[in-house]
């Protein structure tokens, strides 16, 4: 992906990194990541989950396209940390 993902105002307002750090935490204690078929579609499944979760509990009806902008921040953000949690748990 090339350059900065660019939020809306609407999405950024609202980012709290550790709330998302917190919520992301929680959603990995029921995941079952060894039972994907790949570490991407492990870390796609997660971020997609985090994305809707979000967007809920903040009561935003979001665009398809400000959803995928959210999505690919998300992926940005937590790429290390799933890869690392999908590693420790997939040895």
């Amino acid at each position: 992906m090339e350059g900065k993902i660019q939020l809306s105002p609407l999405i950024r307002r609202r980012l709290n990194l550790e709330d998302l750090k917190y919520h992301l935490i929680y959603l990995l204690e029921d995941a079952e990541p060894c039972s994907y078929n790949s570490i991407g579609n492990f870390i796609s499944d997660m971020c997609d989950i985090l994305k809707d979760s979000f967007l809920e509990e903040n009561n935003i009806s979001a665009t398809p396209k400000t959803k995928d902008e959210l999505y690919y921040y998300l992926v940005d953000l937590f790429y290390k940390y799933l890869s690392e949690f999908y590693f420790d748990e997939c040895k």
